[in-house]
């Protein structure tokens, strides 16, 4: 199972089809999509399957822009 971390509300049965589709594909597993809506990572989503994270989040980027500087 996927676990995906977003910061809007539920997302419909078709995206979620969509990103199991699309992380089976990147993962070679199959992927089955929990979503989870957390306002404080700002925006985007966190993708973890098995022990592999996909972090696609506006407050991961901020950070490493922050490191950065």
């Amino acid at each position: 199972m996927a676990e995906i971390t977003i910061s809007v509300d539920e997302i419909d049965a078709v995206l979620k089809q969509r990103l199991a589709a699309a992380l089976s594909h990147k993962t070679g597993k199959q992927v089955s999509v929990k979503v989870i809506v957390d306002s404080s990572i700002l925006g985007g989503i966190v993708a973890r399957v098995g022990d592999t994270v996909i972090d696609g989040t506006v407050r991961s980027r901020l950070d490493q822009v922050k490191s950065l500087l």
